[in-house]
């Protein structure tokens, strides 16, 4: 393995940590949103209204949204730019 391809596999390496964190930091918004609605539901599965009005529930969906759009755009690079690597790493399981 020569120097380009070390650098190539630590970039990929940061890469991949900052995707388990964005991904993690995700997990934990919506696991925050789900604590506050509990168990209740209306009728079509969704958070009812009155739960949706509270501040404690906006400002867990804004930091959902947040974490997710942040997620999100990262995928659409990280995806693309690696994805040999990612290939490599299916791989080898």
């Amino acid at each position: 393995m020569n120097a380009l391809d070390r650098r190539i596999m630590d970039a990929y390496t940061i890469a991949r940590a900052t995707k388990i964190e964005l991904e993690r930091a995700t997990r934990e918004a919506s696991a925050r949103l789900d604590e506050i609605r509990g168990t209740e539901r209306g009728v079509m599965g969704l958070t009812p209204d009155h739960i949706k009005r509270t501040p404690e529930w906006k400002e867990a969906r804004r930091l959902y949204d947040v974490a997710f759009q942040a997620l999100r755009k990262f995928n659409a690079d990280f995806n693309k730019r690696y994805a040999d690597e990612i290939r490599e790493d299916r791989r080898r399981g």
